[in-house]
């Protein structure tokens, strides 16, 4: 499960 690395790569595109 790859859950939480998505949320950090969503994240991290966000705050970009």
């Amino acid at each position: 499960m790859a859950t939480k690395s998505l949320l950090i790569k969503l994240i991290r595109q966000s705050k970009k």
